[in-house]
Parts: C-alpha cells; structure tokens; sequence
C-alpha cells in the first residue's frame, strides 16, 4: 500500500487494477478533481438508499512513513494516516466518491470518479483499492470525523451511500499495532525475539547464541517493549 500512480494529480486509467490486463487502458478511467475545487464541493449525489448492489464498500486506515523534503533539502520522516477503500465484487459502471470533514465541509474535499466502458463485462471477484487520501489528523488526540459519500449506477439503477467515521492520528495507529504486536510476554525463545527485533525497525542473527546470552537478550527486549510501549501508548 501507500503512494501509486493512481494518486497521481491527473486522470488515469484503471484498467489494470480492475479489468486485468485483457481490455484497453480508456476500459477503465479513474477521474481527477483537484481538492477543494468547485466541481469536487459540488458532485451530486442522490438521497441515501438500499446500496445492495454496489458489491463491497470497506474503509480501513493505517501508518505510512513518508520522506519529505525541505528547500534547503533536508529530508525528514513524518508518519501519515492513510485511508484505503476498497471496493469488491464490483456489479456498477460508474462509481463517484467524495471524502469531507463532516464540520467543515467546505474544506479539504477529495472527490474521484470511476467509469468502466459499458462494453466490458466485470469478473465477480473483481476489486479496486484507493489509497491516496491522506487526511491529517496529527493534530487532533481524537482523530477527526469525516464522512464519505459514494454513489453507484450501472446505467440502470442508482445506489447511494454514506459513511460517518473518524480518522485515527498516526500514533494511535502504531500504538494499535504495537499492543498487538509487540507484547512482551509473546517474547519467548529465539524465534519471537528475532522477529521483535524485525518489527523494531532492525535486522539481527541469533543463530548460535549461547541460552545464557539469549537469555539477558529476551529480558532485555522485553524491558524495550514496556518501556516504548509506555512511552508512546501510555
């Protein structure tokens, strides 16, 4: 996941990600709205209704570490939620989007549209992700409240949906993933040390080390894990 040439600042094709490689690149086009423009605030959408023909509408966020750069080219790291949505056993043609905050909805607008060519039939195991809103949430402890509208219409039928959720910060993300993760008390042997050390951002060996150094290396460890567990979790 993170950054494709779908989050490019243009309309693209989609065929590959939903059609495979069988049909043309315009079989599939993924339409650009740039942010907050008067075309994105003002996409239409009809009055909510049963959407059990869209197929699968699902939002999950997660941490993505991205590199910025500065003018004077200093290159730091900051942590992004990113906001996936997959869409699954695809049964419309077109599918238009917007994600807004729900109390400034005049503000930080992401629209997109997809149309599939009437002439291509569509696989039911068909899916599409999108991954390229990365709201900010950084300054938020609670996250903030976004809602996402969504329309499909298979030039027969109108389905409309809406979803009201909030976007967790980063840290909390980590921090969720961590106390999955990294729980001290899964630090057992060899193995379950070897892929703490993974998940900590470090590559190491232990092949070959003697059960009195494995040892204080585990206590070691888990202390690690209390102690950055504490300090960004609480």
């Amino acid at each position: 996941m993170g950054y494709s040439q779908l989050c490019d600042n243009k309309t693209r094709s989609c065929t590959t990600q939903i059609l495979g490689h069988d049909y043309t690149e315009d079989s599939c086009q993924l339409e650009y709205f740039k942010p907050d423009s008067p075309a994105c605030r003002a996409m239409d959408f009809a009055p909510i209704s049963p959407n059990d023909h869209i197929g699968g509408v699902s939002l999950k966020p997660y941490s993505l570490q991205y590199d910025h750069v500065t003018p004077l080219g200093t290159v730091y790291t900051v942590n992004h939620t990113v906001l996936n949505i997959t869409f699954s056993n695809i049964k419309w043609k077109t599918m238009k989007f917007r994600f807004q905050f729900s109390k400034q909805k005049n503000s930080d607008n992401h629209c997109r549209n997809i149309v599939i060519s009437n002439n291509v039939t569509i696989n039911d195991q068909s899916m599409f992700y999108y991954d390229c809103y990365w709201p900010i949430s950084d300054g938020n402890p609670n996250g903030q409240s976004h809602i996402l509208d969504f329309e499909a219409t298979d030039d027969v039928v109108v389905n409309r949906g809406q979803y009201y959720f909030n976007i967790p910060t980063p840290q909390m993300l980590i921090c969720a993933s961590w106390l999955i993760t990294l729980r001290p008390e899964s630090v057992h042997n060899l193995h379950d040390l070897e892929a703490t050390i993974t998940v900590l951002g470090g590559v190491l060996s232990l092949t070959g080390v003697g059960a009195a150094a494995l040892g204080a290396l585990t206590a070691a460890a888990v202390r690690l894990l209390l102690l950055l567990r504490s300090y960004f979790c609480g």
